[in-house]
């Protein structure tokens, strides 16, 4: 039996110029950097699902630049759980 898929929503709020947090109804944040040729996204919280939704509000929020790194500050499941669908994406 596969346990359903949770429906999150992100929402990018402006914190500096090119910084975004990255937070919804799960509880984990990100943070969202634009560089001159590229996106970072700093954590990787929690799970898959909410990762690949951070990861598709990235993009919609700075079209055109590709997300190319995704920094995480420490071990715990918090920070790293969606890393491994971070990495799938490229």
């Amino acid at each position: 039996m596969r346990l359903p898929v949770p429906n999150y929503t992100v929402n990018a709020e402006p914190v500096a110029e090119h910084v975004w947090l990255m937070l919804g109804n799960n509880g984990a944040n990100s943070v969202l950097l634009e560089f001159e040729d590229h996106l970072a996204l700093l954590e990787a919280p929690t799970n898959r699902a909410w990762t690949r939704a951070v990861l598709a509000q990235a993009r919609a929020t700075v079209p055109g630049k590709p997300l190319t790194q995704v920094i995480v500050t420490h071990h715990h499941f918090d920070h790293t759980g969606g890393l491994r669908v971070a990495i799938a994406e490229g």
